[in-house]
């Protein structure tokens, strides 16, 4: 097994080996934590399922121990090549392959030989260069998550404390002095994307008689005061091929020509290990440790690549939330809140609970002529249409359903807890 990285990651090498030794030291450690930590913990009379508590402390050393070998190999770092504009830096940092100092291990692809059908699914409208476009988009409780640079609520303020709408100039100043990674991570109203503005209107707000009327349009149409709807919407019809949500996904999006075509697609890596996990790993092993002093330095060595003030202490809800933001879409959320025994809690299905309902950003034109506010922009936030279901993670979705034809053919199989 190799010592240096690979060619644009895609083999295995002992950084890699060593990153798969952290991660799953670092779950079995929450496991054993977090589980017992239940009033309920989750497990089987014979330990099929369930760690003992008393294997935590063994388990965050191991974690620790392989994540700082990785840290201290002098082969990764935290990419920081372009320290003026954090934002693109950060999507650069994971997405471009050439000369890529974080990424460890990736699943890689090559044209003509396998290639990744993300961009075709997923890019704006306005850019699409086949029919597929706009499957997905991300949602607005994640775009909250990202906090701001001085203040760590990260919630949009669209509205007064009264109800009234806040004017802004355009639709980029909402998001104003946000986590630089927000844009480096999603594509928001007016963002540029390939070089063009990608435009996000819902539709206009015209004043009348005091108070303001919604005005929606099928996407693409104008009238006399202008666009109406945006052909990359967002709407809250079913229309096929247009946004729902009101972002679109940036990370992971290929700028490169032809990559949002039928047959060609892209050739975007999808990376399974980057040097930024081996340090949220040594801050979250070491905080469970209560080493507090090496905890904090590693996690402020995250939020400072991001551009954010250092912390001077922390909890696991500091750990929660940075993991959230940095490593949005890269597959670790769902993992992470399972292993925390969180999901439960987050995702309860109830419709009281703005974490378990997904929500959308619908942003407005502003028609008021003579108005001050006249051609400023407002915003809704509204459920998120396509998913208007809470979240609903149940106990017994901690663990995988075993089918009963798997226990006929091995009566020895033992079913998970909550089957």
């Amino acid at each position: 097994m190799g010592d240096s990285p690979t060619i644009n990651a895609g083999r295995i090498n002992k950084w890699g080996a060593l990153m798969l030794k952290a991660r799953a030291a670092v779950y079995a450690g929450s496991l054993a934590n977090y589980n017992n930590k239940m009033p309920n913990p989750i497990k089987t009379t014979n330990g099929e399922v369930g760690i003992a508590a008393s294997e935590a402390q063994k388990f965050y050393e191991l974690a620790l121990d392989a994540a700082e070998q990785v840290i201290n190999g002098g082969k990764y770092q935290l990419s920081l090549k372009k320290p003026d504009d954090l934002s693109r830096n950060f999507y650069e940092a994971i997405n471009l392959k050439e000369n890529n100092v974080e990424v460890i291990w990736a699943r890689d692809y090559k044209y003509p030989g396998q290639t990744v059908e993300f961009t075709k699914n997923n890019i704006a409208p306005s850019l699409a260069e086949d029919i597929d476009r706009a499957y997905a988009g991300p949602i607005l409780n994640l775009v909250e998550d990202f906090e701001y640079i001085n203040d760590r609520n990260g919630v949009l303020k669209n509205k007064d404390a009264n109800g009234n709408y806040i004017f802004y100039d355009n639709p980029l100043a909402i998001f104003q002095d946000k986590d630089p990674r927000l844009s480096g991570s999603i594509i928001l109203p007016g963002s540029v994307f390939k070089g063009e503005v990608v435009t996000l209107q819902a539709g206009q707000k015209i004043l009348q008689g005091g108070s303001y009327v919604t005005k929606i349009g099928q996407p693409g149409t104008s009238d006399a005061n202008g666009l109406i709807t945006a052909t990359n919407g967002p709407i809250t019809s079913n229309l096929q091929y247009v946004n729902k949500s009101g972002f679109f996904f940036r990370k992971f999006l290929d700028e490169n020509p032809g990559a949002s075509t039928r047959g060609r697609n892209s050739e975007m890596w999808f990376p399974r290990f980057r040097f930024a996990e081996a340090v949220m790993i040594a801050s979250e092993a070491a905080f469970e440790l209560n080493n507090m002093g090496k905890a904090l330095g590693y996690l402020n060595q995250i939020r400072s690549r991001a551009g954010l003030k250092a912390l001077n202490t922390m909890s696991l809800a500091d750990i929660v939330q940075e993991r959230r933001v940095e490593f949005a879409f890269e597959d670790h959320r769902y993992w992470d809140l399972k292993r925390w025994r969180l999901a439960d809690k987050i995702w309860n299905g109830s419709t009281q609970n703005p974490d378990a309902i997904q929500y959308a950003l619908f942003p407005y034109k502003v028609v008021a002529p003579g108005n001050v506010n006249h051609g400023k922009w407002v915003f809704d936030k509204q459920p998120f249409t396509n998913s208007p279901n809470p979240r609903f993670f149940q106990m017994k979705n901690y663990y995988n359903f075993i089918n009963q034809d798997w226990i006929n053919n091995n009566p020895k199989m033992v079913r998970n807890p909550y089957q």
